[in-house]
């Protein structure tokens, strides 16, 4: 999770971060260089899951990746690309 301090602004919003501490997923962003736009680096996020039920990550552009219990997923995404939202799914 990525927190606001004295040196800088947080890189997500406090609903995301809220969002990741309900379904029990640790969210980490790396940039990564995007050859095309030198300005804007992709991101790739990787997210870890600690309980044993699956989660569901559902990407602005429809996409749907699953987070299996107690594993881990990474995704990249666009310069643009919002972050994508949790859901966790009860079994």
């Amino acid at each position: 999770m990525f927190y606001s301090g004295k040196y800088g602004k947080s890189l997500v919003s406090d609903d995301f971060n809220q969002m990741c501490v309900d379904t029990s997923v640790e969210a980490t962003i790396q940039a990564y260089p995007n050859p095309g736009t030198i300005s804007g680096s992709m991101r790739v996020v990787t997210f870890k899951n600690f309980k044993p039920g699956t989660v569901k990550v559902i990407r602005s552009n429809g996409k749907i990746d699953m987070i299996p219990g107690k594993g881990t997923v990474q995704i990249m995404l666009y310069p643009e690309e919002p972050l994508p939202n949790l859901e966790r799914i009860e079994e």
